[in-house]
Formats: structure tokens, C-alpha cells, sequence
């Protein structure tokens, strides 16, 4: 399998955008990331369970269930339908600095009032940071942890396999 990731740049020089493309191979589970190439078809927030519940398509073929248990803020909701996140991983609060970061950490911010102080403890606490990369830019969910189930294809309705648990 390979993971091929884009980026866009804007040259200050000409005023053209770029695309960069990398390709990287992948050969087995990579510490950190947590799925690519994944098109949004349901998102829905469960205020009584506190869960986030993405159903998505992966390589415009296989759908799954990604369910982030423990879900204290998303920046991922109904309007997020439609999107392909090229790229899911787990980040440090310590990381939010960092320029790639900045835009989804001001919304953290400003959505729930939230400071380094916080994000801190609530990593101490053991919730997680997951970005999720779009052609919108990055997208942030905190969370105890990520469970991605295969959707059954079969006659069993309501029977889910391949349970996969981040945490």
C-alpha cells in the first residue's frame, strides 16, 4: 500500500499555486496515523453517549464506522459531509503551534474556550487530539479514543466486524 499525500503551495513570487505530491510506502500500521483516503458520507454527534460517529468510504470502496469514544469537541459535524480526509493522525497539544496546525487551533480556541493549560490536562487525562487533513484544511477532534468498525455487507444488518481500537 502506498499513501500519497498532497499539499498545496502558494508561491510569493508568481502568485501560482502548486501541487506537491509525495508518495510514501506504507507496510503495515505507521504509529500515528490512523486511516488516509477516506470520503465523509454521515457525520453525527451523540450528545448522550458523547461519541462522534463517522460513517465514511475508504478508497471509494470500502465503507467503514469510525466512532470517537469520549468525544469532548469536534470540529467535524453534518457540514463536514462530502469531504475526503486525505490523511487522520493523533497530535501532541504541544504540536498545535506549529504552522500547519495554527488554523484548526485558533477554532479550538475560540469554539470552546479552551488554552494550553487545558488541552494539557485533558491529554493527561488521557482524551487525544486526532487532525483530520481536507482540501478545507485540518480538522480537529478530541477524544478518549478511535474505534473504526467494517461495515457488514452480508444479510446480518446490525452486525459489525474488524472492531479496531485506538486506544
Amino acid at each position: 500500500m502506498y499513501l500519497l499525500v498532497l499539499k498545496n503551495v502558494i508561491l510569493n513570487t508568481s502568485e501560482t499555486e502548486r501541487v506537491i505530491c509525495m508518495i510514501w510506502p506504507i507496510r503495515g500500521p505507521v504509529p500515528g496515523v490512523y486511516y488516509a483516503n477516506a470520503r465523509l458520507m454521515q457525520v453525527v454527534s451523540d450528545e448522550v453517549s458523547g461519541d462522534l460517529r463517522i460513517r465514511a468510504v475508504f478508497d471509494e470502496r470500502e465503507e467503514r464506522e469510525l466512532v470517537y469514544e469520549g468525544m469532548y469537541y469536534s470540529q467535524l459535524d453534518e457540514s463536514s459531509v462530502g469531504f475526503v480526509v486525505t490523511l487522520a493522525a493523533e497530535i501532541t497539544p504541544a504540536q498545535l503551534i506549529e504552522p500547519e496546525y495554527r488554523q484548526a487551533a485558533a477554532r479550538l480556541y475560540d469554539d470552546c474556550g479552551a488554552d494550553d493549560a487545558f488541552l494539557r490536562d485533558m491529554h493527561k487525562r488521557g482524551s487525544r487530539l486526532f487532525i483530520h487533513y481536507t482540501d478545507k484544511g485540518g480538522y480537529l477532534v478530541l477524544a478518549k479514543r478511535l474505534i473504526w468498525e467494517k461495515q457488514e455487507t452480508s444479510q446480518k444488518a446490525g452486525e459489525n466486524t474488524n472492531r479496531t481500537s485506538s486506544g
